[in-house]
């Protein structure tokens, strides 16, 4: 018996869409070095910003926020280019991939705004806003890459940024000591995850190294 014509395509469907999300979390697995990157710098940047306040060091947030963020965007662009061919490709438009991406360019992209207001005199600069944007931004991130490529753990991950987005909005203000907590936030929420998702990447065989044994 010849198959019909309908059950061969929805056959071919379904396998399409299978494989683009497994080229999602390919490609989220892969791009774990883009969260060690920002988590990194980020944390570097609140400590910078703990120094300033207890008067370890003299720089404004600007002199700090700067090179932290053209670190993080020049960063971010090389490893992406590097990064072509590290995950399989279905060839085709992949709106699982293309969603993922979109989130977080938005998040950096809104972030930066958030900076630029600052640091140009059309806000103040705050740093409890700041913390409060940083980690309702970063839950929405998480729980976006998880719904759309199916990494279950990273649900985790974005409930404990919206469960520090919670407490920095139901305190008044900042402490000196929040400043440790947001950048020990930023290591174990941001560059951690990346961690994993690099060691996943690697053990199955699509890491930088391409070849490398899991």
């Amino acid at each position: 018996l010849l198959p019909e014509p309908g059950a061969e395509n929805a056959a071919h469907d379904l396998a399409l869409i299978s494989a683009m999300m497994q080229e999602g979390r390919a490609r989220v697995h892969v791009d774990g070095r883009h969260l060690v990157l920002w988590g990194g710098l980020l944390a570097l940047a609140f400590f910078a910003l703990y120094l300033r306040a207890v008067g370890s060091i003299g720089l404004d947030p600007l002199a700090i926020w700067t090179p932290i963020t053209a670190a993080g965007w020049v960063g971010s662009f090389l490893l992406g280019h590097r990064a072509r061919g590290d995950a399989p490709t279905t060839n085709s438009p992949n709106p699982v991939l293309v969603g993922y991406r979109a989130v977080w360019v938005g998040m950096g992209l809104v972030s930066l705004m958030g900076l630029v207001l600052m640091f140009t005199g059309a806000n103040a600069f705050d740093g409890r806003q700041l913390a409060i944007q940083s980690c309702a931004i970063s839950g929405i991130g998480f729980f976006v890459t998880a719904s759309l490529n199916r990494v279950r753990w990273l649900y985790l991950v974005a409930v404990a940024w919206w469960v520090a987005y919670i407490a920095y909005a139901v305190v008044p203000a900042l402490t000196i000591e929040s400043l440790v907590a947001q950048a020990v936030f930023f290591i174990a929420f941001l560059m951690v995850p990346g961690l994993v998702l690099m060691a996943s990447a690697r053990r199955d065989h699509m890491g930088p190294d391409h070849g490398a044994e899991g």
